[in-house]
């Protein structure tokens, strides 16, 4: 692992957590890292960053639930009863709107985790994408650390809520 890298972005999410999936959560896809304590890494971070994305879809949600917020457009008594539809679908739209490529890549560099990303050695840049799924991994390796409390800790630290 690269001591450097891990305490790093250790010191940007202020949660204490396992460095073996810290060091996963930086692995680009294509970068020189294949395995990790034993574990194949075929495509980087992207695993993690799947839970990752799920993880923070359900904590966007239920942030949304606790606002009050509607995942749908009003049914047609509502309607008729004159309920207002302000609120209908913004919880679908709060989910995208955090949870897009960028946004989270915006994150991911105003938060100073960017730097720390070990990334394919031929690239020239790091892509807006890798920095998105970076962003989820690391709510991922969170929720694989220590559940929902820990994921949404992360999110808050690296202001995504």
């Amino acid at each position: 692992m690269a001591d450097a890298r891990v305490d790093g972005a250790l010191a940007v999410i202020a949660v204490p957590l396992n460095r073996r999936l810290v060091w996963e959560a930086l692995q680009a896809a294509g970068a020189s890292v294949d395995f990790v304590d034993g574990q194949y890494l075929p495509e980087g971070n992207k695993s993690l960053a799947g839970v990752g994305d799920r993880v923070l879809a359900l904590i966007v949600a239920d942030n949304a639930r606790d606002d009050g917020l509607r995942i749908g457009r009003l049914t047609s008594s509502e309607k008729r009863a004159g309920v207002s539809d302000h609120n209908a679908g913004q919880t679908s739209q709060r989910i995208q709107t955090i949870g897009n490529n960028g946004t989270l890549a915006s994150l991911c560099d105003s938060a100073g985790l960017t730097p720390f990303i070990n990334r394919n050695p031929s690239d020239l840049y790091t892509a807006p994408s890798t920095k998105a799924a970076t962003v989820e991994a690391f709510v991922g390796a969170a929720y694989k650390h220590d559940g929902i409390i820990c994921a949404a800790q992360v999110m808050r630290n690296l202001n995504i809520i």
